[in-house]
């Protein structure tokens, strides 16, 4: 739909958005077509020149406005050629600005695209009652823009927005809408229809933004009943001839005062006698039933209905007693005292609560712990005999009655209270429930003779039990005979009891930490001797009986000693177990075993053994009979021994793997534990190690060494070889394998030994010991070619055993 256009006034801040249905292509001189396009719809009513000056919103030189003219009376169904029409993009064309339009000074009626033209086309000569579409195009940018009419011509008259003098169309609300402090109310637009005035044929619409109202679109569908999206917010109406189309736009603020925010809310009473009526306060509700503001900012009334409080009749008084038994509805209106049309109403619970239900009467009864009538009691006690609904109860204990009803002074140590009257005395305890309505009740506090002799105690030894290798003084006694004993003594007084343990008097006092289990206690809490309380309460009202030191148990320390003793013993050899014993100045005993058996090995201190194993040593104090059992292990160890047999040599004539190396089969060369090392026959020795393998050995006579790392002696010792034999070997003289010779071969270790070459046909080119110098590549000096020959070699050792070889070689020539 096209903007109207009247009264010769411009246009301002106009959004354009989408090119709509695509009406230019083909109806203009200037090469264009609809991007996001507006249009106006101009209708002459003096004539004269038709002239524009467009100015978008932004100044970047990029932002390009085109526009084009059509007319006179052509319709949208026939619109025929443009008449006048701007396409110069005003950056390419090198423009100091981007306004475009229809100028009086210009003379040309079409321009662009792109560099072409100034962005200004010639006015047009138009007479009354002629009709123009003049469309606006943005091919680029996002600007609004303003159109000022600069011509002659003249347009239909406007509606005019006709506001009484001192009037204003701006409109407030009290924010009455919950919740109260989001600056949202509902408005009514149409008391402002009154600025129509006495025009007819003129409608009005009211509208959320300027280029709805411009264009007549989304007009607010309820304007009796807005609801601001914001504080301030600006509302456009349009005023429209209904006959001419013509309009004007105008504006007016939404404000939105504060109300009081308010929220449903109670106020709760104690009800001291528990009837369900209670005399109210409604002055304590206000400062609650604000969420936010100061209650001296607004003025209070209190109402029996809702219809009562927003009629502002009918208002309580301040001291107000429920009429409903236990709870109670009634209403609050809230005024703003500075904007005193605000007002704002709210449901109140009047509610009673119920206060404590006590006892008649509470006494305490605690036992003395000596003659002077003034002991400790446990306070918490008392509070199962105040209420029946102690858990759920919060109390607290006072030396005076003001100090309970005013909560301060409070008793500290409830479970170990001491009386400052002997015999008798009263103190007051302050009953409070989860809703902070509380009662005072007086409690007395009687303090009784013990039932049980002083002389009565009963004493336990026991061992120390070497709790994790510990002599800690903690044992394990069984006392469970003393609860016997004492229920007979108050059978004789008709009496039915409760018997309890306790570490101290204190504990006792005051009921806490008792002993649970008297047939399995462990004295941990004090070692060595510890004294064990008894208290006897009456079964029918918990009052004390008896009280006082009545058992004692004794924990015999066990003898503290060490065994010094080595960790190996050589085969063959002696060894001196010895046991060092603190406080050997008491009556020990000795018997030391071997560990499981019975048969004892000797009474002494000390003990000398020639076997390897695990020995047991038990130590008894004569006078208590605690004893304590040590165990004490004595491994086995020995010297080496080692023959040709325990080694396994890998060399040139006992593997295939081009293997240098020497292991040591452990099976046989004893029971110590072992080390290992290996001399070359130039004198360099290996460390010792516990690995009995020794790898990448040249060849040469070596001395394996093996010692007992626990130090027994004597140490195992023997010779033996690495052999290789040349793979190849080049008789040239040069000083470099020039001879074929076996390497390693050591005349201690072998007594004789031969080796023959032959070559492939079997003929003999060299025989000799093996301890000789070897062969030089030459038979009867003739030099042998390049070629593989064979060997055969064989040895005797010193003990006669005989070994045979044979493999073959290269000799090469260059």
């Amino acid at each position: 739909m096209p903007l109207i256009v009247c009264g010769n006034e411009g246009f301002n801040n106009i959004e354009v958005s989408g090119p709509g249905i695509q009406e230019l292509l083909g109806t203009n001189s200037c090469a264009s077509q609809e991007h996001n396009s507006l249009w106006f719809d101009v209708t002459i009513k003096n004539g004269g020149k038709l002239a524009f000056t467009l100015k978008p919103k932004s100044t970047d030189i990029n932002e390009d406005f085109d526009f084009f003219v059509f007319g006179p009376n052509a319709s949208c169904t026939n619109l025929g050629q443009a008449i006048r029409c701007s396409t110069t993009n005003p950056a390419a064309a090198r423009l100091s600005n981007n306004h475009t339009g229809m100028s009086l000074a210009a003379n040309d009626s079409s321009e662009g695209p792109g560099a072409n033209g100034d962005s200004f086309v010639s006015s047009i000569d138009v007479k009354a009652g002629e009709r123009y579409f003049i469309v606006i195009d943005r091919p680029i940018g996002s600007s609004n823009f303003t159109i000022d009419w600069t011509g002659t011509a003249e347009f239909n008259d406007a509606p005019q927005v006709e506001i009484p003098s001192g009037s204003t169309i701006d409109l407030e609300e009290c924010d009455n809408k919950a919740p109260f402090d989001d600056l949202i109310a509902v408005f009514d637009l149409t008391k402002n229809n009154f600025v129509i005035g006495n025009q007819g044929n003129v409608t009005i619409n009211y509208y959320a933004n300027n280029t709805d109202a411009n264009t007549g679109a989304n007009p607010i569908s309820n304007p009796s009943s807005f609801v601001n999206s914001s504080n301030d917010q600006k509302i456009y109406v349009r005023l429209e001839n209904s006959i001419t189309g013509c309009y004007t736009i105008s504006n007016f603020n939404l404000k939105v005062l504060n109300g009081a925010n308010i929220q449903e809310t109670s106020l709760e009473v104690c009800d001291q006698d528990n009837d369900g009526f209670v005399n109210f306060s409604l002055s304590d509700i206000n400062a609650t039933v604000l969420v936010s503001g100061s209650p001296s900012d607004y003025n209070f009334s209190y109402h029996l209905t809702e219809v009562d409080a927003r009629n502002n009749e009918r208002s309580l008084s301040n001291s107000y007693t429920n009429a409903t038994q236990n709870e109670q509805e009634i209403y609050v209106r809230v005024v703003n005292k500075t904007n005193s049309f605000c007002s704002n109403i709210s449901k109140v619970k009047l509610v009673t609560v119920p206060t404590p239900k006590l006892s008649n009467t509470v006494e305490l009864v605690q036992c003395d712990d000596d003659i002077d009538a003034i002991t400790f009691f446990n306070l918490e006690e008392a509070k199962s005999k105040i209420s029946t609904n102690h858990e759920n109860e919060s109390i607290t204990f006072y030396e005076s009655l003001v100090n309970a009803q005013n909560n301060v002074s409070q008793i500290i140590n409830t479970m170990a209270y001491k009386n400052s009257i002997p015999s008798t005395t009263n103190i007051w305890s302050r009953i409070e429930n989860e809703k902070g309505c509380f009662k005072i009740k007086e409690i007395i506090l009687r303090v009784s003779t013990t039932n049980i002799p002083d002389n009565f105690l009963r004493e336990f030894e026991s061992c120390d039990d070497i709790e994790n290798d510990n002599l800690n003084g903690v044992s394990l006694f069984d006392f469970s005979s003393v609860d016997g004993e004492i229920k007979r003594m108050f059978e004789n007084i008709n009496q039915q009891v409760i018997i309890s343990y306790y570490e101290n008097q204190s504990d006792a006092l005051s009921e806490v930490n008792v002993i649970k289990n008297i047939s399995s206690y462990r004295n941990v809490n004090s070692p060595y001797q510890q004294k064990i309380y008894v208290r006897v309460d009456s079964k029918i009202n918990n009052d004390c009986l008896g009280l006082g030191h009545h058992v004692t148990l004794t924990v015999n320390p066990l003898p503290d000693f060490t065994i010094t003793a080595p960790a190996f013993l050589c085969q063959n050899s002696f060894v001196t177990l010895k046991s060092d014993i603190v406080n050997d100045s008491l009556n020990y005993t000795y018997k030391w075993r071997h560990k499981g058996m019975s048969s004892v090995l000797g009474v002494n201190k000390q003990l000398m053994i020639s076997d390897a194993g695990e020995y047991e040593l038990t130590v008894t104090n004569a006078l208590t009979g605690c004893n304590r059992v040590k165990y004490v292990v004595v491994g086995l160890s020995g010297s080496p021994t080692v023959n040709k047999n325990d080694i396994l040599i890998y060399d040139d004539l006992t593997s295939t793997l081009n293997e240098y190396k020497v292991i040591v089969k452990r099976e046989n060369i004893g029971v110590g534990n072992y080390e290992f090392s290996i001399k070359s026959e130039e004198g360099v020795q290996r460390p010792f190690q516990l690995n009995s393998e020794f790898e990448n050995l040249d060849s040469g006579k070596y001395k394996l060494i093996i010692r007992d790392v626990n130090g027994c002696q004597p140490n195992a010792e023997i010779d033996f070889n690495i052999l290789r034999l040349p793979r190849f070997f080049t008789p040239n003289n040069d000083g470099e394998n020039d001879i074929w010779v076996v390497k390693g071969l050591d005349q201690a270790l072998y007594k004789r030994g031969e080796i023959t070459v032959v070559d492939r046909l079997g003929n003999v080119m060299y025989n000799d010991s093996v301890f000789g110098l070897g062969w030089d590549g030459k038979l009867k000096g003739k030099r042998m070619p390049s070629d593989d020959y064979w060997f055969f070699m064989s040895l005797t050792d010193k003990l006669d055993n005989s070994y045979k070889y044979e493999g073959h070689f290269s000799l090469l020539r260059k």
